[in-house]
C-alpha cells in the first residue's frame, strides 16, 4: 500500500489527548514538539482546522491561543 505525505501527517489521538477542546471534536494529532501538540478538528461547517495544543488546558478542555504582538 502506497502512503502519501498527508496520510502520514495524521496520527491517531493518544489516551492522554482530550477528545474535545473548546467545543471542537479532535479528529487526529498533527504533530508534537517542544511547544506542545497540534490537533486536527473539523469546524461546524466541515472545514479542517489546526488547534495548537500548547494553549489547551487538558483538565477543563479550554483553548487559549497566544499571538505574538
Amino acid at each position: 500500500m502506497q502512503r502519501d505525505a498527508a496520510t502520514e501527517a495524521f496520527r491517531p489521538l493518544q489516551t492522554d489527548d482530550p477528545p474535545v477542546v473548546a467545543g471542537y471534536r479532535l479528529a487526529a494529532r498533527l504533530g508534537a514538539g517542544g511547544m506542545g501538540r497540534v490537533y486536527l478538528s473539523p469546524t461546524p461547517g466541515g472545514r479542517p482546522v489546526a488547534l495548537p495544543g500548547s494553549g489547551i488546558n487538558v483538565v477543563t478542555g479550554d483553548l487559549t491561543i497566544w499571538r505574538a504582538p
